[in-house]
């Protein structure tokens, strides 16, 4: 945590933002480099991926995987406030957490649950695995709320502006461990992103996914004010504010 003074002159820092632009870029020739064939598919046409049939296409699972590839190249870079004191995440996306964003991790009659993460996720773009064959999973009713939903991550994370700081202690039911919640409405309901923090990187990342059930988990969890949200497309360079209290009203209308 840093106070709001600190926080409002490292906005500025051109030093700052030069870093994360560095890394930025780092990570996605680190993608490039272990995915190549993700980068060539004709994303502009709506009804054909280059050398993919129409069944893989019709297919729930390789949607999602589809769906979250696209976050491949993007990070969030949020600020928020508590009591006169500022904490910033860079959220990004990596490959390997998909596996259990989509909960496969809990198919354990199947060796999807226990298999590579980052080789599962290639398959599921080829099309080697598919809907149907983790559908066979005495425990896929655990994890198939999920599919319709995870379609539309990237747009719950536009639109959210609910943070709540986790104390995992308060939902002492549960095993998940994450730095914050976010909480979003979608359709008649709300989805649940928990976001924990790889201490090797500094760096923030989706770590479970899921439509809220019997439990509430935000209850008894700490909400923090959201003051900026920046979205930032790393392979082409530039970002978009989502939303912004930091900037002075004055400022923002001279600056369209």
């Amino acid at each position: 945590m840093r106070s709001f003074r600190e926080g409002l002159c490292n906005e500025t820092s051109n030093r700052s933002r030069c870093k994360l632009k560095e890394n930025a870029q780092g990570r996605f020739v680190s993608a490039k480099r272990l995915f190549p064939y993700l980068f060539f598919h004709p994303w502009n046409t709506e009804n054909a991926v280059w050398g993919l049939g129409k069944d893989i296409l019709m297919d729930q699972l390789w949607k999602c995987a589809s769906a979250y590839e696209k976050l491949l190249d993007i990070t969030y870079k949020i600020i928020l406030g508590r009591k006169g004191k500022l904490a910033e995440l860079q959220i990004s996306f990596e490959a390997v957490y998909f596996h259990h964003l989509m909960g496969l991790h809990k198919l354990t009659d199947l060796r999807i649950s226990r298999a590579n993460r980052q080789k599962i996720f290639q398959d599921i773009l080829i099309g080697k695995i598919s809907y149907d064959s983790i559908a066979r999973s005495r425990y896929f009713s655990e994890i198939e709320c999920r599919f319709h939903p995870f379609l539309s991550l990237e747009s719950l994370l536009d639109q959210n502006k609910l943070i709540f700081r986790y104390n995992q202690k308060a939902n002492y039911f549960s095993l998940i461990k994450a730095d914050y919640l976010l909480s979003t409405p979608f359709e008649g309901n709300d989805i649940y992103v928990f976001i924990a923090k790889n201490h090797d990187t500094d760096l923030y990342f989706c770590r479970s996914f899921f439509p809220k059930g019997q439990h509430d988990y935000t209850k008894g969890q700490t909400i923090y004010t959201m003051l900026y949200k920046e979205k930032i497309f790393l392979h082409k360079g530039y970002s978009e504010v989502q939303y912004d209290r930091l900037t002075p009203k004055s400022i923002a209308s001279n600056n369209p």
